[in-house]
């Protein structure tokens, strides 16, 4: 995978093993509430891929933005539409373009690009070097263009 134009762009990934976890006791502590009452909805699977779904996304902007995971997780709230990225961001914090990638089944990663205000809009191309997972997209920021990925 590789970001064109990544001059002056700061960017953070994080990747995660979809495990079974205790989503909703997790949830409580670091989503937002429209985030909690969302995972509240869904089945106990459907639970486990959509807490590593923002937790990738939440852990991928706080790398960006440098705050690390002094950030406060629930204060950033992503949601999944189909397959666009509807996201809201702390006050004072910088806006990012997200992309949410599966690895084949076990795995996570979350990409946030943040630009400065009149740069161009970020691409993400698929570049995988051979014999690593294929990136299947789940979904992506209106702001974040990709190319070569399917789906």
């Amino acid at each position: 995978m590789t970001l064109v134009d990544l001059h002056p762009r700061v960017v953070g990934i994080d990747v995660e093993a979809v495990r079974p976890i205790e989503a909703g006791q997790l949830a409580e502590g670091y989503f937002s509430s429209d985030e909690y009452q969302e995972l509240a909805l869904l089945s106990a699977r459907a639970r486990e891929l959509r807490f590593f779904d923002a937790w990738t996304l939440k852990e991928a902007y706080a790398k960006a933005i440098g705050d690390g995971l002094h950030l406060p997780l629930n204060a950033t709230s992503f949601r999944l539409a189909g397959n666009a990225i509807d996201a809201l961001f702390p006050d004072g914090s910088p806006s990012a373009a997200c992309a949410l990638f599966a690895a084949g089944e076990q795995y996570r990663l979350a990409v946030a690009a943040i630009a400065a205000a009149g740069e161009a809009r970020p691409i993400l191309k698929n570049g995988n070097a051979a014999g690593s997972p294929k990136l299947q997209p789940i979904a992506c920021h209106r702001d974040l263009r990709l190319e070569g990925f399917d789906g």
